[in-house]
Formats: structure tokens, C-alpha cells, sequence
């Protein structure tokens, strides 16, 4: 990379129009003194002064030159005078010491939160209505023997188990007692848990027909019912149901389990009814035919 080219100088400020001097001697006067030259104008300070400072500085056309005289005769030739020290400042009054605060008043006690009122005691479960046992001996036998107890029913292990473990539970109204017992009376004495008969094989599921297509039906409030599987009306008494907007939704007579869900949105009520165990065993799913070979 080529360098720079040199800058020119820069042009001479203009000769001074005005001269403005500050306790300052000019010209001739100041040769073997302690001075300063500006664009041809010398200035120092008066013959006598031990030390001086002197400024100077142009703006345009205008001048200006300031002489400080620090010691010597100096002072006495119309030089300023140095600025006068400053009086000491007066000490600060002395600050008054802060009252003393008052006490806090004891906080008053908390009042005495009354007892909880006792809880109600839990009704008891409806007597059952069947019972399932396995494994397990029941009522005035197990007097003696480790037993599990519940709403009136005693259950135990066969006589001569040395070690039980007895569970037993209520859901509604069918209680279910499982005794293990894991000791000798399992072996002698104690009837010894069925073998479990191989669950069968699980017909294959038939393939499913395509959903026909909602026909809306009027209802007898003047909108329209929407039906998925569902039968309707008088045909429900004694099945269990879902009604809405004075309509009333049922599974076939034929299943077991129903889920029904009905609902209305403006004059168009729906129902759907699923229906999880059917009397009838289901009939076998077709053979899949095998792929063709890629």
C-alpha cells in the first residue's frame, strides 16, 4: 500500500484586530523574562515577579492574554493579587440525641380456637349378598385360628396351617375372601388350590359391517333425535337407560352391558348406545387370505 501523501501545513491565523491583556507586560519589554508568544505578540509578566504564569489564546480576529504573578515586587505593580484563603467554616451544632420510643404494648393473646366437633362414624356396608371364597374355612370353625373378619364374616385357613395369610374385601354387595396358607396344613389337611384350567382360545372377531349412515328422526318435543345403536321408548322399561328432553334410550334386549351417552345441542338430541357382552357368542373372523410373495 502506497503511503500518505504529507498533509499540508495548516494556514497562519489571521494578525489580531484586538488585544486584550491581563496583568501583562508586551512586547520588547519581556525579552529574559518568563513569557508567551502568540502569532507575533509577546507576553509576560512585570519586571520584580519571582514566578509567573501566563496564558494566552486568539479566536478570530480577537485576543487574549492573562499574566498571574505568584511571589516577589511584583504584586506591588498592578499585578492581581492572589485570591484570598478562604475563613474556616463554622463547626456544625451539635445534633440533639434522638428521643427514646415507647414500649410496644404486649400483644393481646389469640383467642382459643374451639374443638372440632367429632366426626360422624361411617355407615356400615350393606349385609352381602354373595359371598366368594378360596380357599379359605368360614364362620364358628375359626374360632382359635388366625381369621380376617368383616361386616359379621369370619375367615380363616384350614385346621393345621402354621402360617395364614388371610385377605378378604366388600364391593357392594359381594364380599370376596382369599386365604393362602403357606405352612403344614398346606400339605396336610388343607385342601390344595385347583389347577387352573388352559383359558380357551378366543374365537377370532367377526369383521365389523360399516355404520349405517344418521337418519334423523322427530322427536316428541318437535326437534330431532339422532340414534347410534340405540332402541327408544316403551321398549326400555326394565333395561337399564338414559333419557334427555323426555326421550328415553336403550341397548337391545339381547345385551348384557350398555353404555349410553345422549345429549342435546339446540333442537337435535343424540344417543349412542354401546353394548360390551352380547347373549350370543359371536361368530368366528374370516381366514385372511396370505399376501402375495414381493
Amino acid at each position: 500500500m502506497a503511503p500518505f501523501p504529507p498533509m499540508p501545513p495548516m494556514p497562519a491565523p489571521p494578525r489580531a484586530g484586538e488585544v486584550h491583556s491581563n496583568g501583562c507586560d508586551e512586547g520588547p519589554v519581556c525579552a529574559g523574562r518568563s513569557s508567551s508568544s502568540i502569532n507575533g505578540y509577546t507576553f509576560c509578566c512585570p519586571a520584580g515577579c519571582q514566578s509567573c504564569a501566563v496564558s494566552s489564546s486568539q479566536t478570530g480576529y480577537s485576543m487574549t492574554a492573562t499574566c498571574v504573578c505568584i511571589g516577589g515586587a511584583g504584586l506591588a505593580q498592578g499585578v492581581p493579587s492572589p485570591m484570598p484563603r478562604m475563613a474556616p467554616m463554622p463547626p456544625m451544632p451539635t445534633m440533639a440525641p434522638m428521643p427514646t420510643m415507647a414500649p410496644m404494648p404486649p400483644m393481646a393473646p389469640m383467642p382459643t380456637m374451639a374443638p372440632f366437633p367429632p366426626m360422624a362414624p361411617m355407615p356400615a356396608p350393606p349385609r352381602a349378598g354373595e359371598v366368594h371364597s378360596h380357599g379359605c374355612d368360614e364362620g364358628p370353625v375359626c374360632a382359635g385360628r388366625s381369621s380376617s373378619s368383616i361386616n359379621g364374616y369370619s375367615f380363616c385357613c384350614a385346621a393345621g396351617c402354621e402360617s395364614c395369610a388371610v385377605s378378604s374385601s366388600q364391593t357392594g354387595d359381594v364380599m370376596t375372601a382369599t386365604c393362602v396358607c403357606s405352612g403344614a396344613g398346606s400339605a396336610e389337611g388343607a385342601p390344595a388350590m385347583p389347577t387352573m384350567a388352559p383359558m380357551p382360545s378366543m374365537a377370532p372377531m367377526p369383521s365389523m359391517a360399516p355404520m349405517p349412515p344418521m337418519a334423523p328422526t322427530p322427536s316428541s318435543s318437535g326437534g330431532k333425535v339422532v340414534s347410534h345403536g340405540c332402541e327408544e321408548g316403551p321398549a326400555c322399561e326394565g333395561r337399564s337407560s338414559s333419557g334427555v328432553n323426555g326421550q328415553t334410550f336403550c341397548c337391545a334386549a339381547k345385551c348384557k352391558s350398555c353404555a349410553i351417552s345422549s345429549s342435546q345441542t339446540g333442537g337435535v338430541t343424540t344417543a349412542t348406545c354401546a353394548c360390551a357382552n352380547r347373549a350370543e357368542p359371536l361368530a368366528p373372523m374370516p381366514t385372511m387370505a396370505p399376501f402375495p410373495p414381493m
